[in-house]
């Protein structure tokens, strides 16, 4: 953990939070990495529409990375993807967001 005087630079709290990643294996489209979003990703992803999984996908995971998801999980099971997004949302420190 760190000291209080490190926690409280906000320098410290940009250089952990970038730190964090969560890694996805697609299988033959690689490993992706997913990195903790922007507060300006958040916000956009909170004026989604709820069932348009494919864009709060692209928002969290990123352009890239949500359109090798969409290649290897369009036509797979949903509860497959929504564990995926639940592990890579607790993985990031997002699972009690409530998002």
């Amino acid at each position: 953990m760190s000291s209080r005087s490190e926690r409280r630079s906000w320098d410290a709290y940009v250089r952990e939070s970038r730190e964090k990643y969560s890694e996805v294996d697609l299988g033959a489209e690689g490993v992706v990495r997913v990195y903790v979003p922007s507060s300006t990703a958040m916000e956009r992803l909170s004026t989604l529409d709820a069932n348009d999984q494919w864009s709060q996908i692209d928002v969290l995971f990123g352009d890239e990375n949500g359109a090798k998801l969409r290649r290897v999980a369009g036509d797979e099971p949903i509860t497959a993807l929504q564990a995926l997004v639940t592990d890579v949302m607790r993985d990031l420190g997002l699972d009690d967001m409530g998002n």
